[in-house]
């Protein structure tokens, strides 16, 4: 099993020339849950010579922390 196998789909988003698609830390009440990533992008020229790319974006959850406490010897 991959990575990747655990990520669900966000959609895709056309990007023209001076446009940016931002992925990175999803969080929620200062718990991070998420990671959006960019995972395709395609290349594709319009009429009349415009490129346009096509962004598809997934999304791979966090775990979260542990709660276990752990005790330490001097």
């Amino acid at each position: 099993m991959k990575l990747q196998d655990f990520s669900s789909e966000r959609g895709e988003a056309e990007v023209r020339p001076g446009q940016i698609v931002i992925g990175g830390e999803v969080t929620h009440d200062g718990r991070q849950f998420g990671f959006d990533y960019i995972s395709n992008i395609r290349r594709e020229v319009e009429e009349g010579g415009k490129v346009v790319y096509t962004v598809t974006m997934k999304r791979f959850p966090c775990i979260p922390d542990p709660s276990i406490k752990l005790k330490m010897d001097p």
